[in-house]
């Protein structure tokens, strides 16, 4: 039960599920009986002194800045996780495009190596763009003369 003084008429009332009901023996038994705890009530803030402010305290700006540092951390990792895997894809792509226009070289050139169509890493893909097995070289993936891929990029 909770137990606040009427406006009016200083008289206590005690407040239940049924109702309000004037009830001053009841109170000063509770008041005497060390077991229970009362809660009392306080009549509206302006009235003892404290006028109401329409902004927001400190401690409850601080919990909002707390709680949006959280949900931006977890945001970040969601992210991180989501550009691994885009790598890890764009890697195992290549790899499977590269592995077939080898092997589609191979096949229609019947030979068992690639000769060299430039200068530097990608000479024996510059001969599979210029005969168009593939559209352009790759920044994963290096090839060999006899086919071999090797990684450049070390996530692949």
């Amino acid at each position: 039960a909770l137990f606040c003084p009427a406006p009016d008429s200083g008289v206590v009332h005690e407040w239940s599920p049924a109702g309000w009901r004037g009830s001053i023996r009841f109170f000063e038994k509770l008041l005497s009986n060390p077991r229970w705890k009362v809660k009392m009530c306080r009549e509206d803030r302006s009235q003892i002194g404290q006028a109401e402010s329409p902004g927001f305290t400190l401690v409850e700006l601080l919990i909002v800045i707390v709680i949006l540092g959280l949900l931006a951390t977890v945001v970040v990792f969601s992210v991180g996780g989501i550009t691994d895997r885009g790598q890890h894809g764009t890697c195992v792509t290549d790899e499977r495009t590269l592995v077939t226009a080898v092997e589609a070289y191979f096949g229609q050139n019947e030979t068992s190596t690639i000769p060299s169509g430039g200068a530097g890493l990608d000479q024996f893909e510059m001969t599979l763009v210029n005969a168009r097995y593939i559209r352009s070289v790759s920044s994963n993936w290096t090839v060999a003369a006899d086919g071999a891929l090797s990684p450049q990029d070390p996530a692949c």
